[in-house]
């Protein structure tokens, strides 16, 4: 999933939650967005442990 892909999701998540009243919608909206960003760190730690992998088994 693409970073663009998870800001689309939550853009419609946005959408659904949106009538259900503005403090809940910022909340979830905040929840989502942190656990975007953790998913998006998560992602780059398994690139360089990848990466690692890969530079070790070159040597």
């Amino acid at each position: 999933m693409t970073k663009s892909d998870r800001y689309v999701l939550a853009n419609k998540i946005e959408c659904l939650v949106d009538s259900d009243g503005e403090e809940q919608v910022r909340e979830i909206r905040r929840i989502f967005y942190l656990f975007l960003d953790w998913l998006e760190e998560y992602e780059a730690r398994l690139d360089n442990l990848e990466n690692e992998e890969t530079d070790a088994s070159e040597i």
